[in-house]
C-alpha cells in the first residue's frame, strides 16, 4: 500500500529528479523521490548511532577526567604533608640538640669529629657548650 503525497520542489531539484529519471538511475520521479527519502532515513539512523558512539565516549572521558582529578588532589594532599614531614626534619637537629644531655652532646661532638679535632680535645677538653650554642 502506498500513499500519494504531492510535492513541491524548486526548479533546480526538479530539473535534477527529472535528469536522474531521463539518464536512466530511476524509473520515476517517484522511485527517484522514495530513494532520496529513504538514504535519508538511512543517514539518520547512522547519524543517531554516531551520536550514541560519541556520548558513550564523552562519558568515559568525563569519568577518566573525574579520576584523574582525584589522583591530583591526593597527590597534592601527600605533596603537603611531604612539606610538613621535611620541615619536621629539618628542625629534627635542633630538637634532638635541644634535649641531649651533656654527656650525649659531647659524645655527638666526638663521633663527628676529625682525629686531629679528638686529639686536641682530649688535651682541652671538648668544648661541649661553645660548639652547642652557635
Amino acid at each position: 500500500m502506498t500513499d500519494r503525497v504531492t510535492v513541491n520542489f524548486d526548479d533546480e531539484i526538479g530539473e535534477w529528479i527529472e535528469e536522474q529519471v531521463e539518464n536512466g538511475e530511476y524509473e520515476s520521479k517517484s522511485k527517484c523521490v522514495n530513494s532520496i527519502f529513504l538514504r535519508g532515513r538511512d543517514d539518520v539512523g547512522d547519524l543517531e548511532d554516531r551520536v550514541d558512539e560519541l556520548e558513550s565516549r564523552l562519558e568515559n572521558r568525563e569519568e577518566r577526567i573525574e579520576q584523574l582529578e582525584e589522583q591530583l588532589r591526593r597527590r597534592s594532599n601527600i605533596e603537603e604533608e611531604l612539606e610538613q614531614v621535611s620541615k619536621t626534619v629539618e628542625d629534627l637537629p635542633a630538637k634532638i640538640e635541644d634535649t641531649e644531655s651533656y654527656s650525649e652532646r659531647r659524645q655527638r661532638l666526638l663521633d663527628q669529629a676529625s682525629i686531629s679535632q679528638r686529639l686536641k680535645w682530649r688535651l682541652t677538653g671538648v668544648p661541649v657548650d661553645d660548639i652547642s650554642d652557635k
